[in-house]
């Protein structure tokens, strides 16, 4: 299995794997960008490819997704081989990454879960009600129990405000939109803000984030230490 690690320069606050989107591989610009925003707030970040697009990158030509069943194996196979494994353990990516990571987080006991957009709904279903098969892609969201953050634009087509007020999301999610904001985080033309202003602020919300779940998981941990 490739993988891509930045290490930052200092030790690590945690760790976060991050999945590529759909269509796009881990080395694609938009994941690039993130892991060297995070890494440079004491963030190690670990990239990996899914079957398929390991595939596509060796052979080239046209790629199929795969299974549903293979992805959540893939992600499980990455957790559990983890190299130089330091810190909590946070898990996410963009879009299809991201959901993915959501579906086997609470399995997989991980820290935390961290979707740089989510697929809420098919971007040219109606809006609401959402279909059936829209609601299975945020279904599973109303009882996570895995803390989980959404980083998404405002004017995300597979994820607009006003749909997802509308869905019964656990406690354990919290959503960060981006102002103007397009599905890869581009800004409108609306916008004041750039394509870099808007990773910048993603990121810092995902090390907020990070920093949170870590110090909430050392107050729980220090009285069970006490008691042995």
């Amino acid at each position: 299995m490739n993988i891509l690690i930045d290490d930052p320069q200092q030790p690590p606050i945690a760790t976060v794997i991050l999945g590529h989107g759909s269509i796009m591989p881990m080395d694609a610009p938009f994941l690039e960008q993130i892991a060297g925003l995070l890494s440079k707030q004491g963030i190690r970040v670990i990239r990996f490819e899914f079957p398929y697009m390991e595939r596509a990158r060796k052979y080239g030509g046209e790629y199929h997704l795969d299974p549903e069943h293979v992805l959540l194996e893939t992600w499980r196979q990455v957790i559990q081989t983890i190299p130089e494994r330091t810190g909590d353990i946070f898990i996410g990516g963009k879009c299809m990454g991201g959901r993915t990571a959501s579906l086997i987080a609470d399995e997989m006991k991980v820290a935390g879960v961290l979707a740089l957009t989510f697929p809420f709904h098919l971007p040219r279903q109606p809006i609401y009600p959402p279909r059936k098969a829209t609601r299975l892609c945020a279904q599973h969201l109303g009882s996570l129990k895995t803390p989980m953050l959404v980083i998404q634009g405002e004017w995300d087509p597979s994820g607009l405000p006003r749909t997802v007020e509308k869905y019964s999301l656990s406690k354990a999610v919290s959503i960060h939109w981006i102002p103007k904001a397009k599905h890869s985080l581009e800004p409108t033309l609306k916008s004041k803000a750039t394509f870099p202003d808007n990773l910048r602020q993603a990121s810092t919300s995902m090390v907020g984030f990070i920093r949170r779940v870590v110090l909430d998981r050392a107050h729980i941990s220090a009285p069970e230490a006490d008691r042995h």
